[in-house]
C-alpha cells in the first residue's frame, strides 16, 4: 500500500513539473518568434569599402528602402543598390516588394541571411545581378514576385552558378528567371543551380537559361539539385554550349526531378538533353465573344497564354487557316485574323481553335453584316410661321405692315359705328 501511494505521489509530482515546464515555455516561444524579426541589417557601401549597420526603427535607410515596423518588415520600393545582409550569422527577414528593384552583388550573394520571405505588389519585380552566385546559402520563399537572377563571370573562378547550396519555393504566381553567361578561355563550369532545392507551386513559372560561350567545358541547368513540380506553371530550362567538345544537358547524374501531377503537362526534351520544358495547357486570353461587321477595315485578335514560339495551328470552324490569312505576333501568342480573311466568311457564329504546344484554346465569335446605307431626300426647309425669312425681299415686308395699318383702321372704324348705333 506504501509503495502504491509512493508510486503514485511520483506520477503527480511528474505531472506538476510537466506543466510548470510546459508554463514556462509558452512565453519562451513568444520570445523566439520575437527575436525572428531583425532590429539591424547591414547594408554594403562601395565607397566605403566595407558594410554599414543600421538600425531598423532609428536610422535613415538608404534610398529605395523603409521599415515597416507594423508588420514587421523590410519596404524596397525604388532600391537600387548593392547587398543586403544579416547582421552576424543567418538571420530572417521578410521584404515586400513594390515596382522594380535591383540588388547587385559580387560573388556571394545579394540576399545574405539564412531565411528570407519575399511578397509584393502585382507589378512587383526583384532583380538580384552578381558575378557569381548571387543566390548564396538562403533559404528563400517567394510569393507573387518576379525573381530575377543575372550572373555575368567573366573572368572569375572556375565555377559559375545563378544559385548555390540554397532552397527556393515558388508560390502563387511568382516567376523565377535565372539567367547565367560565361566566357573563359579554358576549364570553366557553367550551372543555373548548384545543390539547390527548387519547389514550384500553384501557377509559379520558371526559366533558366545557361549560357557557356568559348572554351566552356560543362554546361548544365540543374547540378546536383532537387526540381519538385507541384503546380500547374511551366518550367523552361535551356543550355547552350558553342564548344564542340564541351558537354551541355540540363541536369547532370545527381539531378533528380519530381512532378506531382504529369498530366497538367506536355513534356518536352529530357533531363540529359539541352532543352527540358514542362508546359501547360495553354489559357484564352482574350477575344471571346467578339464581334466583327463586315467592311471594317481591321482584323479580328485572339490571345493565348502559350508561348510565342510554341504556335502550331489556327483553325476557323474545324478548317485549317493558312498563314497568310493571319498575323502571329508576340505577348504570349496572339493571332490576328486579316480583314480579306473575315470578308469570306458568312454573317453569324463560328469558332476559332489556336493549337500549340501544350494544347489548344478556342473562341467564339461572330460576324455581323455591314449596316445598309441610310436613304437621304432632297426637299425644301420649312420655314417657321413665326420667323421671317434673312433672304425675303424689302417689298414684301412693306405690304405686309401696310395691311396690318389697313386691318387695325377697318378695325377701329367697326367699333366707332357700334357706338353710334347704341346712342
Amino acid at each position: 500500500m506504501k509503495i502504491k501511494m509512493k508510486r503514485n505521489s511520483k506520477r503527480i509530482v511528474s505531472v506538476f513539473l510537466s506543466f510548470v515546464l510546459i508554463a514556462m515555455l509558452i512565453p519562451l516561444s513568444g520570445i523566439i518568434a520575437t527575436a525572428e524579426v531583425p532590429e539591424t541589417i547591414d547594408v554594403y557601401s562601395e565607397q566605403a569599402g566595407y558594410f554599414v549597420t543600421y538600425n531598423l526603427k532609428n536610422d535613415k535607410l538608404p534610398d529605395g528602402m523603409e521599415w515597416d515596423d507594423e508588420n514587421g518588415r523590410l519596404i524596397l520600393n525604388g532600391y537600387n543598390g548593392t547587398i543586403i545582409s544579416a547582421t552576424g550569422p543567418g538571420g530572417k527577414i521578410e521584404i515586400y516588394v513594390y515596382g522594380t528593384n535591383t540588388i547587385n552583388g559580387d560573388s556571394f550573394g545579394c540576399l545574405n541571411f539564412g531565411e528570407v520571405i519575399l511578397k509584393g505588389s502585382p507589378d512587383a519585380v526583384l532583380n538580384l545581378h552578381g558575378k557569381n552566385r548571387p543566390i548564396y546559402r538562403v533559404e528563400l520563399d517567394v510569393y507573387d514576385v518576379q525573381l530575377n537572377i543575372k550572373a555575368d563571370d567573366q573572368d572569375g573562378e572556375a565555377t559559375c552558378s545563378g544559385m548555390y547550396n540554397s532552397s527556393v519555393t515558388l508560390n502563387g504566381s511568382a516567376k523565377l528567371s535565372v539567367n547565367v553567361k560565361r566566357n573563359i578561355s579554358s576549364g570553366a563550369r557553367v550551372y543555373g543551380l548548384i545543390d539547390c532545392t527548387l519547389t514550384v507551386k500553384d501557377e509559379a513559372t520558371v526559366d533558366i537559361l545557361v549560357d557557356g560561350i568559348g572554351s566552356t567545358y560543362d554546361v548544365s541547368g540543374l547540378n546536383g539539385s532537387n526540381l519538385n513540380l507541384q503546380g500547374k506553371g511551366e518550367v523552361y530550362i535551356e543550355t547552350k554550349n558553342d564548344n564542340g567538345d564541351g558537354k551541355s544537358s540540363v541536369g547532370d547524374y545527381y539531378t533528380t526531378i519530381t512532378v506531382d501531377d504529369l498530366s497538367n503537362y506536355t513534356v518536352v526534351g529530357a533531363k540529359g538533353e539541352s532543352i527540358l520544358r514542362y508546359v501547360p495547357a495553354p489559357k484564352l486570353l482574350e477575344g471571346e465573344a467578339s464581334k466583327w461587321t463586315s467592311g471594317s477595315a481591321t482584323g479580328l485578335s485572339f490571345k493565348s497564354s502559350a508561348r510565342f514560339g510554341d504556335l502550331r495551328e489556327v483553325k476557323v470552324d474545324g478548317a485549317e487557316v493558312s498563314s497568310e490569312n493571319y498575323t502571329h505576333t508576340s505577348g504570349s501568342t496572339v493571332v490576328t485574323l486579316k480583314q480579306s480573311f473575315l470578308e469570306s466568311l458568312k454573317v453569324g457564329a463560328h469558332q476559332i481553335a489556336i493549337t500549340s504546344i501544350g494544347g489548344t484554346v478556342t473562341a467564339n465569335f461572330e460576324i455581323l453584316a455591314s449596316p445598309e446605307p441610310t436613304a437621304t431626300t432632297v426637299g425644301t426647309k420649312p420655314v417657321a410661321a413665326d420667323t421671317i425669312a434673312p433672304t425675303g425681299d424689302m417689298n414684301n415686308v412693306v405690304s405686309q405692315l401696310a395691311l396690318v395699318v389697313a386691318l387695325g383702321g377697318l378695325a377701329v372704324a367697326a367699333g366707332v359705328a357700334r357706338r353710334k348705333e347704341e346712342k
